[in-house]
């Protein structure tokens, strides 16, 4: 079974509430997708190639992107509490993906995509779990939900995520 974008409204009903608000994080218009550097084709040899190395689909790749960075190599993500910041397209933490250059953007995309891959995995396939422990983190769903994607423990931030993530995906895939 291929991975598929979802819309999320109808498929799990704790997420289905939240709105995308213009200013939670970073908001594109559908003009400002279309017209992205990673829709123009920006980065497209080193996604297509991590794509096919790491089993993800290459238009999943491109929505964590624009979700995470917007396809800004040199963007930096907010401070953790131990002060360090994701950094690089897809917003990595050097300390964990233990990257040379996070704003290369061949190896962010690639240790983002191996990172991706691996929760793919750890998840069985299941796209939606993978993206929400891209951004709450891998092991928050399991503690803290249970494995469950449709649990009220899920922050507000990762329903966010996931809808932006979905409708990047499923403009990507020509479905928006």
């Amino acid at each position: 079974m291929p991975l598929t974008p979802i819309t999320l409204s109808g498929t799990y009903k704790a997420l289905g509430d939240i709105e995308l608000p213009p200013h939670e994080g970073l908001s594109y218009s559908d003009d400002q997708v279309k017209s992205s550097g990673i829709a123009k084709g920006n980065y497209a040899n080193t996604i297509n190639a991590m794509a096919q190395k790491y089993n993800v689909p290459a238009n999943l790749i491109k929505a964590v992107i624009m979700a995470e960075s917007g396809g800004n190599p040199n963007i930096p993500g907010p401070p953790t509490k131990s002060g360090e910041r994701a950094c690089g397209l897809m917003q990595l933490m050097t300390s964990i993906h233990k990257i040379d250059n996070c704003r290369d953007p061949a190896q962010n995309i690639e240790a983002g995509t191996k990172y991706l891959s691996s929760l793919l995995k750890l998840h069985k396939n299941d796209a939606q779990k993978a993206i929400a422990s891209y951004n709450w983190g891998q092991g928050n769903l399991s503690k803290k939900c249970n494995n469950q994607i449709d649990c009220a423990n899920i922050p507000r931030e990762t329903k966010i995520y996931l809808k932006r993530v979905n409708r990047f995906w499923r403009d990507f895939n020509g479905q928006g």
